[in-house]
């Protein structure tokens, strides 16, 4: 009730009405369990005021959750940063948007961003020290796992997040960073303006970086690429065509050429971003097991298939489930392509792995029956031959599409094809050509995407052929191809518009890191990792090829997120809806400036 003009009691305590309106300020907001609140705290000596959102319900002391930290592009931390925390918090983890500038930097005009950002991006020690201090903050909270961390930023946030992974947990001078930080997460980052020099003796958070093949130039990745493979950084990067530039993730983004978003890479980065914080925080490094086909269920039907393509006798092998794959009700069918020592039970093995999702897998025979392959000079001559020779290799495998489009239970509007080794630099090639580019063949137009496992790039492919064609999917280990073959991979993708995702993982990762049984140090060798991050996009990509899932995240509404718990403190407020409108084409005025960094 109130007492007089200027105090009040809240909660049975009198107080003055403007010490009442600074409490309320701070007050958690409430949708259903789902917390979100100002946060005030200090970091490098500067006032700051942060946003938490989390699910009460789930995480508490006694029940702490994991955390990740968001850091804010270069506009400040804001609606963006504020959304993507809420959905972070749908996924059960505890969100902490970082205010990096600070409640008293001007933050209203495209000069103040640039002030901003400048200055933080020339002082390492000031910008490593307000994330440094976001952290401080947030592991007051009890309801937080301080041995489950992870960050993620956006632009100018993006940066940090490199210049994180290099500098490690006490890399930096004078600041270190919590060891329960395992992962960090770069979108649209900027490498043009340079990062932090990679620290040795340091442990340090995994990076996931991901990329527009238009945004961060070939040499800047390549550049990259060596950095972390010198200090045997975990690592995967992510690149995205065509045509991919600044900015994929903001929803609001839209200046041509420079700063758009896009619904397929934002979706896809989100997913591959939300699996990692899994791998980090509950399931570790989890490949697929190898697969035992005799103890295959009887629900599945599998079985040789004869035919003969370019001319020549070949036995293919094809599995899917009856009860879901019918002629009432047809599937979604990937073909599987050999590697060099010819199609057998490796091939087979994912084969039944693709149908246990659903779809109708057949694993072509490229050799042919007659083909001798008992001895790896037998897998060279049949692999040169096929490699030397594009029209017999193209034919091989249009000839067991002609197959697979015989079966009533296949959706021919609906297929992929995934190589391994050999297979994979074909799937390159179909890429290339793609579904009439090649003289006297023609793919079918339902031929949606490819997969490329260590595909091996060094020995060249088809030259790119203006036309429709299938998109891609190439998984690549750091230590395999070369940084000059993706990029010139890249430049032949983005010169014909094709549609792409390149993958990189290390460090250390060499050929045939999906090959449970290979085991050659240097040359051909397992990747636990790189088998179970290059899966769980390829089921990704097949979804969204398939059902139509190319959308992007969701932003979300009001209702699901209160971005607006309580009044903020001056110099806090959020982009006016003029800044708003107008955001993508500053942004697009002053990319160069967008995500300055530093060299320590």
């Amino acid at each position: 009730m109130c007492r007089s003009s200027s105090a009040l009691t809240f909660l049975g305590v009198t107080m003055k009405a403007g010490v009442l309106a600074a409490a309320v300020a701070f007050l958690p907001a409430v949708s259903g369990a789902k917390v979100t609140m100002n946060v005030p705290y200090v970091a490098d000596g500067v006032d700051c005021m942060g946003f938490v959102a989390y699910d009460s319900a789930k995480c508490k002391s006694t029940s702490k959750c994991p955390a990740v930290m968001v850091i804010q592009d270069w506009n400040g931390m804001n609606e963006y940063e504020m959304a993507r925390s809420c959905m972070l918090a749908d996924e059960g983890y505890v969100a902490f948007a970082a205010d990096i500038y600070g409640v008293n930097t001007p933050k209203a005009t495209m000069q103040d961003w640039i002030a901003a950002s400048s200055s933080h991006g020339s002082n390492a020690t000031k910008y490593m020290g307000k994330i440094s201090g976001a952290f401080t903050k947030l592991l007051t909270y009890d309801f937080v796992d301080a041995t489950k961390l992870a960050a993620v930023g956006y632009c100018f946030g993006g940066t940090g997040m490199v210049n994180l992974a290099m500098v490690g947990h006490k890399g930096f001078p004078g600041i270190e960073f919590p060891q329960g930080l395992l992962g960090v997460a770069s979108f649209h980052g900027g490498l043009a303006n340079g990062y932090a020099a990679p620290a040795s003796s340091t442990t340090r958070p995994k990076l996931l970086l991901h990329s527009g093949g238009k945004d961060d130039s070939n040499a800047n990745i390549a550049k990259l690429t060596d950095a972390l493979e010198n200090v045997s950084a975990v690592y995967e990067i992510s690149r995205y065509g065509p045509s991919v530039v600044h900015s994929f993730t903001e929803w609001d983004a839209n200046s041509t050429g420079q700063a758009m978003y896009d619904p397929w890479v934002d979706g896809s980065s989100w997913k591959s971003t939300v699996r990692f914080f899994l791998e980090l925080f509950k399931d570790g490094v989890k490949p697929v097991a190898k697969p035992d086909l005799a103890a295959m269920p009887a629900e599945y039907t599998k079985q040789d298939v004869s035919y003969v393509a370019d001319g020549v006798d070949c036995l293919g092998y094809m599995v899917y489930k009856p009860s879901m794959c019918n002629s009432t009700k047809k599937c979604p069918a990937v073909m599987v392509i050999q590697d060099w020592n010819g199609m057998n039970a490796y091939e087979k093995d994912r084969a039944y792995l693709l149908a246990q999702q659903g779809y109708v897998a057949f694993a072509a025979d490229i050799y042919g029956v007659n083909t001798p392959k008992a001895t790896q000079s037998d897998w060279i001559a049949a692999s040169s031959s096929h490699g030397s020779n594009a029209t017999k290799y193209m034919n091989k495998i249009h000839g067991a599409f002609t197959k697979l489009l015989t079966y009533d239970f296949v959706d021919s509007s609906k297929l992929a094809a995934m190589g391994y080794c050999f297979g994979g630099t074909g799937m390159v090639n179909l890429a290339m050509v793609g579904h009439n580019g090649f003289p006297n063949v023609t793919f079918p137009m339902g031929l949606l995407g490819v997969v490329s496992f260590h595909g091996g790039l060094n020995s060249g492919y088809a030259a790119p052929v203006a036309g429709t064609r299938p998109r891609l999917l190439l998984h690549s280990g750091g230590k395999d191809d070369s940084n000059d073959a993706i990029s010139k991979l890249t430049t032949d993708l983005e010169g014909v518009g094709a549609k792409y995702e390149l993958t990189r993982y290390g460090p250390n990762v060499v050929h045939s890191f999906t090959d449970w049984d290979a085991n050659v140090p240097g040359r051909g060798m397992y990747d636990a990792r790189a088998d179970y991050r290059s899966w769980g996009d390829t089921m990704d990509f097949l979804s969204k090829i398939f059902f139509g899932d190319g959308k992007g995240s969701m932003k979300p509404t009001a209702a699901q997120c209160n971005m607006n718990p309580g009044a903020k403190a001056a110099g806090t407020q959020v982009a006016s809806s003029a800044m708003a409108s107008s955001r993508a084409q500053v942004i697009a005025l002053t990319l160069s400036l967008l995500c300055s960094a530093w060299t320590m």
